[in-house]
């Protein structure tokens, strides 16, 4: 028998389903701290980036850019349904591929001048064994560019919307083991210097970023749909009873309307740009 990721097993659920239709609001949420990350990678023309994690492919799309029809961009991710998407929306640009697989096995050849990913870093679940993987992919040189979110409790985005929710849950969900794969598996930095020294990179910097998380563009109601389809309060809220799930969402309704300036809602997020060479 043939045993499954099981958190390959999870995005090929309903969190890849979810993510694929709030793509636009995902997008927004991680605005900011996506840019930063772009600004480090300081993709050149003609250049040959893979993109581990593309999710539904708009990071793809801005390498591309960055990189022009001389370079070449390969996009990896775990989930069907990202992929598949992101294969839809980058299908009319010739330098980039899309590859649905596992980071841990996937076979690249030694070509490639940078290794980025967007918060797609963390579901590993023998993250040396994947960054090895991935390194092998990179010339002598070449760059490591991406995030990870820091602890839930520096995250307001998970940190708030889960005290918004857990009253309401009679069964409060056991603590995740600490750097066990998940959204907080590498947030310490630490385990981050830990993980990519006993990958083989070398010149390692973490910096510590602060940014707003965008919650949804359209003031109230869409920061609630988001919450209930994505992060935190969405797994939780799909197993409670429709009574709770009534009770969950007029809580983040009011929590939302306390936080709102007009129609833009943000929640303090804080992730590690991490940058190393290979």
């Amino acid at each position: 028998m043939t045993n499954i990721d099981p958190q390959i097993e999870l995005w090929n659920g309903n969190s890849g389903e979810r993510w694929v239709r709030y793509r636009d609001e995902t997008d927004l949420a991680f605005g900011v701290l996506s840019a930063s990350a772009m600004v480090r990678l300081n993709a050149q023309t003609g250049e040959r980036v893979i993109d581990v994690g593309c999710g539904a492919g708009t990071t793809l799309l801005e390498i591309a850019k960055a990189v022009g029809p001389a370079g070449h961009v390969v996009g990896i991710d775990a989930c069907d349904k990202l992929a598949r998407c992101a294969q839809l929306r980058t299908a009319h640009i010739p330098q980039v591929q899309v590859l649905c697989g596992d980071a841990t096995q996937v076979e690249l050849p030694p070509s490639y001048d940078a290794l980025f990913s967007r918060f797609g870093m963390m579901f590993f679940a023998s993250p040396i064994t994947a960054f090895r993987n991935l390194r092998n992919g990179l010339r002598p040189g070449g760059r490591l560019v991406f995030t990870v979110w820091q602890a839930a409790n520096k995250n307001g985005w998970h940190a708030d919307l889960m005290s918004v929710v857990l009253p309401h849950v009679s069964e409060t969900p056991a603590p995740s083991p600490p750097r066990a794969p998940g959204t907080f598996a590498m947030s310490e930095r630490l385990y981050l210097e830990e993980i990519l020294s006993a990958s083989g990179f070398r010149d390692t910097l973490i910096e510590d970023v602060r940014e707003p998380v965008q919650m949804g563009s359209g003031g109230v109601a869409a920061a609630v749909e988001f919450a209930l389809h994505v992060g935190p309060a969405a797994s939780l809220t799909e197993k409670q009873t429709p009574e709770t799930q009534q009770a969950i969402r007029a809580g983040l309704t009011e929590f939302f309307s306390g936080v709102a300036c007009g129609e833009n809602i943000s929640l303090p997020g804080a992730a590690w740009l991490v940058s190393a060479v290979a």
